[in-house]
């Protein structure tokens, strides 16, 4: 997402976090940018006229009533219909924390780029065995596959040792490749880890979790590392080298490996249960170029990210950014596959007990995000006249995320039998 604009989107956040005022009829009350350019019309009748405005003004009256039971300090809804264009929009500008639906960003470009890609873990070297013995390291080919587990790792060793291999001489290798090593985000508390999220590492194993002792939270890596060396050897391979980290190895001959799911089955337990850590893997393995990419091609603007869960208390984005990135992907290839990723109101995910009035209960899929003081909701449904509809919802400030969940029931409830 542009760095160009993200002092400005920080801005605003800080205006939502109390460092500088957001203007209250903008962020909360939504006065709208239409109602002061016909102002600015009638001063002078050498000024060009606006195009025809879009936006309904009954259905922003009654979102904004609704909007005013959420408890937030500072929220922004847009809307747009298909064949009738952006219907409304309150403080659509405005930078808010965007909690979990910053898992839009980071997961679309891997539907959109590399679906079907598969992330691969290999054991391998530079030669084979001479009677049991591999005299040379063995090495660990990573891709930061984030659903590796310890039965995985189990069924590698194992296949090692049927292979012939019972000694490694060597050491043991872990190529990371082009992987980050970071432990954690910018932005992120210390207590989300390992609350909201396992610290991470560019050879996850068990998502992390392996251990909660501060020696492993510290240093995950090196406690995988360690894991695997103890699955080695209980699986009768011994090794008698240290333990490196490197990059970009050479290994010409592969002794065994595991590939994952999809990566487009991956995007969907992401999006579906909004499991911070895959988010985060993700963005380590296709990197922060990929998801700007795709924001820009996008039209995505004012907004800025330094993480791909949406946990940093730096990120920043808009409704409109987020309303333009859903429009994206439904003229896209990767549609069908976001759409059946995105929580079903009442049904499914993290909207499994939410939305659940008649009206939208089943007829709304859309990204949830949570945090203290933060609740929104991305999405599409249809409205009265069956016409598809692309939704962003953000609040900021507020005492109850329990009440904001509910005025977007309300707001949705309105949307869906809207014929205007």
């Amino acid at each position: 997402m542009p760095a160009p604009s993200r002092r400005s989107a920080l801005l605003a956040v800080a205006g939502v976090l109390g460092l500088a005022a957001v203007p209250a009829a903008n962020a909360v009350s939504g006065s709208r940018p239409a109602d002061i350019g016909a102002r600015s019309v009638a001063l002078t009748a050498t000024v060009q006229p606006r195009a025809t405005s879009t936006i309904d003004g009954n259905l922003t009256s009654g979102v904004r009533s609704r909007m005013a039971t959420s408890t937030a300090h500072a929220w922004s809804v847009v809307v747009d219909i298909a064949g009738r264009g952006r219907v409304v929009d309150i403080a659509g500008a405005t930078g808010l924390r965007p909690a979990s639906t910053e898992k839009l960003y980071t997961t679309l470009p891997a539907l959109i780029n590399q679906p079907n890609r598969r992330l691969g873990t290999a054991f391998g070297s530079t030669k084979g065995p001479s009677l049991g013995v591999l005299h040379a390291d063995l090495i660990v080919r990573s891709s930061g596959d984030p659903t590796l587990g310890g039965p995985d790792i189990d069924r590698l060793a194992k296949h090692l040792h049927d292979g012939g291999v019972r000694k490694v001489a060597g050491r043991l290798v872990l190529d990371i490749g082009g992987l980050p090593m970071d432990r954690v985000r910018s932005g992120w508390k210390s207590s989300y880890v390992p609350a909201d999220v396992a610290p991470l590492s560019p050879f996850p194993i068990g998502g992390d979790r392996l251990s909660s002792s501060s020696a492993y939270l510290s240093r995950p890596t090196a406690g995988n590392l360690a894991f695997l060396r103890a699955r080695l050897k209980n699986a009768g391979v011994g090794i008698t080298g240290d333990t490196v980290v490197l990059r970009h190895v050479s290994m010409p001959r592969v002794f065994t490996s595991h590939s994952s799911a999809t990566l487009a089955s991956i995007v969907r337990t992401t999006l579906l249960y909004s499991v911070n850590f895959y988010a985060e893997q993700l963005l380590s393995i296709e990197g922060r170029a990929a998801v700007t990419a795709t924001s820009n091609a996008a039209g995505v603007t004012n907004t800025s990210a330094t993480d791909g869960s949406g946990l940093s208390l730096n990120d920043v984005t808009t409704t409109r950014a987020e309303v333009a990135l859903l429009k994206y992907s439904t003229a896209s290839s990767a549609n069908t596959l976001l759409r059946g990723s995105l929580p079903v109101a009442c049904r499914t995910g993290t909207l499994e007990h939410d939305l659940c009035a008649t009206i939208t209960a089943g007829k709304v899929a859309a990204k949830t995000g949570t945090l203290d003081g933060v609740k929104c909701l991305a999405g599409y449904t249809t409205d009265g006249a069956g016409r598809a509809v692309t939704f962003a919802i953000l609040t900021n400030g507020d005492a109850s995320t329990t009440k904001a969940m509910a005025a977007f029931q309300q707001v949705l409830a309105l949307v869906r039998v809207y014929k205007g």
